[in-house]
């Protein structure tokens, strides 16, 4: 079974599901793109995704981020995953950047600014709905599981984030001296900035800076933005963030020219049921068959 499918009939054990059982669950919004074509097209052929099933951090992370760093493609990531690239070209950062302001804010633009990153992308996926435990929360949830699949030197982290004592500091310098130390060691690494910027606005500049820190690089890289746990009371913020995702989705509208052709085949499709009914009508008129000579009348009956 897919790691990331939801069913309400399967009673069996879900592994997108481990841990959440007898806590209160809390969903967030998560958001992939990479400058390769990571992400597997759609049906429309769209590099750029949105699934609504329902995923757990745990196993979006052990499944989707797992086989972005190793390479090989787990069974759970297999329909949104590209094999083929990945095994001809596998990234060598992969960078999770853990917020909390940009889809609960209700700044337009600073959504508008994350949803720009995934438009430029070669290939993107977003989730609106991804679950976790309500406690310790999101980060240490993604840390648990990248350093029990990954050796530790492989990741690394910057920022506050939970459960890590004595990281550095989030922000863009620190990010390239860290990505500069990574190409001299050699071998693909695992970032995880926790944000603790104040604002929605902060918050989109260090993604932004970065992003443009990996550009440079020139290296295969995948960006992964979570967000920190909120309640079904916040998610109208979240559904506005993927609106702008449902409409890169391919739309066919039917110009002027296409009206004309529409008219043009209502047209003949009408004259061709006109034609044929007064043919048939025609043919059943000319062979009705009905008498063409009637017996002479005969004259009066004389009275006796």
């Amino acid at each position: 079974m897919d790691v990331l499918s939801s069913s309400t009939t399967d009673t069996g054990p879900k592994p997108y599901t481990d841990g959440l059982r007898g806590c209160g669950a809390m969903s967030g919004p998560l958001f992939v793109w990479s400058d390769q074509p990571y992400i597997a097209a759609d049906s429309h052929g769209s590099a750029s995704r949105a699934w609504y099933e329902t995923a757990s951090v745990r196993g979006f992370t052990k499944q989707v981020l797992g086989s972005l760093c190793g390479g090989d493609v787990k069974e759970g990531a297999q329909s949104l995953l590209n094999a083929t690239h990945l095994q001809q070209l596998a990234p060598q950062t992969l960078v999770a950047f853990l917020g909390s302001h940009i889809p609960r804010s209700g700044d337009v633009a600073a959504q508008q600014g994350l949803q720009s990153f995934l438009d430029a992308a070669a290939s993107s996926l977003a989730l609106p709905n991804v679950l976790h435990k309500a406690a310790p929360g999101t980060s240490s949830e993604m840390l648990s599981v990248l350093r029990s699949e990954h050796t530790a030197d492989r990741v690394q982290t910057l920022g506050a984030c939970e459960g890590m004592e004595g990281s550095e500091t989030a922000s863009a310098a620190a990010f390239r001296a860290l990505q500069e130390g990574q190409q001299e060691a050699g071998g693909a690494k695992v970032v995880v900035v926790c944000s603790s910027e104040g604002t929605a606005q902060a918050e989109l500049q260090l993604l932004r800076d970065i992003q443009d820190t990996l550009k440079e690089s020139a290296a295969p890289h995948v960006m992964v933005y979570a967000t920190q746990p909120f309640t079904a009371q916040s998610s109208a913020t979240r559904r506005s963030l993927l609106q702008a995702a449902k409409q890169k989705q391919p739309q066919f509208v039917c110009d002027a020219t296409c009206q004309t052709q529409v008219k043009l085949i209502e047209g003949v499709i009408l004259a061709i049921n006109l034609i044929a009914a007064i043919w048939i009508g025609s043919w059943m008129m000319h062979n009705l068959g009905t008498p063409t000579r009637f017996e002479t009348p005969k004259e009066g009956v004389q009275r006796d």
